[in-house]
Parts: C-alpha cells; sequence; structure tokens
C-alpha cells in the first residue's frame, strides 16, 4: 500500500509562455502544458491532444499486463457498446486511451503532448493513496456545532448514527453484492413479520399454539430455498457475458473461491514480474478441486440429496 506512495516523478517538461522548461514536478499545477517523450514518467494526469505512436506502462495502476497505446480520441466507446462514453465511470482507468496517469505512467515509446486535468491527490493515484493512508469520514457527517450551527449538528449526528446501524446490519459497508444480499435478507425479514401478523390478526390476536406454529411455517416459507443456488447460477451467468465481450477472468473464478490470499504478492502481480505462461494437469486438478469443495452450491446441493435420501 505504501508504493504509490512512494512513486514520483523529480521534473517535467512543459511549455510556458510559448517557451519550453523543465520545472519540478510539485510546480506543475492544472492547465500546464507536458511534454512526453520515451523514457518519461508522466508528473500528472494529462488528457492527450498530440500522441506519435505513443504507449504508456500502467502495470502499478490498471494491471496492464502490455503497455497501452494512446492516442487523441475525443469520445471513448463504453465497454461492450459501440455508444460513446457519457462519464468516466462508465469506461474503466485501462481504457481510457486519451489520458496518461500519474507518477504511476511510464513511457516505453513515443511521444506526445497532453494538458494537466489533475494533480496531487487529485489524480487517480492519488486517490488509491488516500484511501489507504487514512478513512475519510463521509461528506455531510460533521457535528461542529461552532462552524456548522446545530442544524448541520443534529443532522450529522442523524447520519453518523444511520451509517453505524448500517455497518452492524451491513447494509452500508461491504461490496455492491453484500449490501444487496443484505437488503434482501431484511426485506424478507419484514415481509415475515407482516405475514406473521396477518396470520394472528385473521385470529384476532388470538395465538393458540396451532397459529404460532402456522405463523412460523408461513414466516419460513417465505425464504427461497434455492436462493443460494440462484445466485452462484447468476454470477456463472454474467461470467458468460463477459466471456462474450472478451473480458473472461479465469483467475477471477479461482481467486473467488479462496478465503485467504497473500496480499503481499499483489504488487509483484501489479508490476508485471512474473507473467503465467501455461498450467500443467495438476494444478488443473487443485485448482478444480478447490472450487467445487469451497463452492456453496454444491454442498447446498449435497446437503439437500442427503436430505431426500
Amino acid at each position: 500500500m505504501d508504493a504509490p506512495r512512494a512513486l514520483s516523478s523529480p521534473s517535467a517538461n512543459v511549455v510556458r509562455d510559448g517557451k519550453r522548461s523543465v520545472i519540478p514536478n510539485a510546480e506543475v499545477v492544472s492547465g500546464h502544458i507536458v511534454i512526453l517523450k520515451m523514457g518519461d514518467t508522466v508528473p500528472a494526469d494529462l488528457r492527450l491532444f498530440e500522441a506519435m505512436n505513443l504507449q504508456c506502462d500502467e502495470q502499478s495502476l490498471a494491471s496492464e499486463a502490455m503497455p497501452v497505446k494512446k492516442s487523441t480520441e475525443a469520445e471513448i466507446s463504453a465497454p461492450g457498446t459501440n455508444k460513446p462514453a457519457v462519464s468516466e465511470d462508465e469506461v474503466g482507468i485501462g481504457d481510457r486511451v486519451n489520458i496518461a496517469y500519474a507518477t504511476t505512467t511510464t513511457i516505453p515509446k513515443g511521444r506526445g503532448r497532453g494538458i494537466v486535468i489533475a494533480t496531487g491527490m487529485v489524480t487517480e493515484v492519488g486517490k488509491i493513496a488516500a484511501s489507504t493512508s487514512k478513512k475519510q469520514r463521509k461528506p455531510g457527517r460533521s457535528m461542529s456545532l461552532k462552524k456548522y450551527g446545530a442544524k448541520q449538528t443534529i443532522k450529522g449526528g442523524a447520519r453518523r448514527a444511520y451509517d453505524a446501524f448500517g455497518k452492524f446490519l451491513g447494509l452500508t459497508e461491504g461490496t455492491p453484492l453484500q449490501k444487496k444480499l443484505s437488503a434482501l435478507a431484511y426485506l424478507l425479514f419484514y415481509c415475515a413479520l407482516i405475514l406473521a401478523l396477518v396470520v394472528f390478526a385473521v385470529k384476532r390476536m388470538q395465538v393458540p399454539e396451532e397459529v404460532v406454529i402456522y405463523a412460523i411455517n408461513a414466516e419460513i416459507a417465505i425464504i427461497p430455498e434455492s436462493l443460494v443456488a440462484v445466485l452462484t447460477l447468476t454470477m456463472f451467468v454474467e461470467l458468460f457475458k463477459d466471456l462474450a465481450e472478451n473480458r473472461f477472468l479465469f483467475w477471477a473464478v479461482v481467486f473467488g473461491a479462496v478465503s485467504v490470499f497473500p496480499v503481499v504478492y499483489i504488487p509483484v502481480l501489479n508490476r508485471n514480474m512474473f507473467k503465467h505462461t501455461a498450467i500443467s494437469w495438476d494444478w488443473g486438478v487443485v485448482i478444480a478441486t478447490t472450487v467445487l469443495s469451497t463452492s456453496s452450491a454444491w454442498r447446498y446441493g449435497s446437503q439437500q440429496e442427503e436430505k431426500k435420501h
């Protein structure tokens, strides 16, 4: 995690008042025109307007194994479509061919020019360094009475309480899939409670043992029996969609079944210090065994078969 903070470019070739000069990297600001040539390190995030066989090595930032060929295209198509992307969120960092990124990028080939659009902690690598340095408070959570007044104090306290409660329930932290699954679980829970109240209301809130058992059975019945299997199949279908778009990542399937991964090797992978060339039959057996043995759907199906017999 310290690698993005340690990367730096000592100087940059810029154009000032129509004259070319070399300035320290810290003096580069938005609006400067930066000249790039083979062997240079990009001092800031640049929007390229001139590129002559320009290639950028983005291993440390985007984990691209090969240098990325840059261009000056004004519009970039969103992945999987022929329509131009409306926002940067629709295009991954590795697909933004008209942008050269700060610090992590070196020029192995070609030359070009670009205008500075972001410097310091606003660059892509700066955002990564900021996210690994310390936990930032979400906007609108301040409770400073002197600075923002009583209204913001109440609002900030309410939002902090919501964040803490959401973290406890798993609704505000985790991956997008985990958040959606947590929301689905609580939705089913509330539906089950409503169904139990309906059962009690039909009996005019008289709850003998038979009514309680019926209400519990109704609550259990609302939970899908094959929810885990459906989720696994859904993700399996999405992988084939990626395959159709030539974006299939086999190792994503393998690493998705691994509970512990040595993060110390992640910089080695990102810097392209070794390459995957082939896989032997014995490693194939190990990988297949790992995926099958750790698949929740496989275990779930086995348990259901045992119950039937």
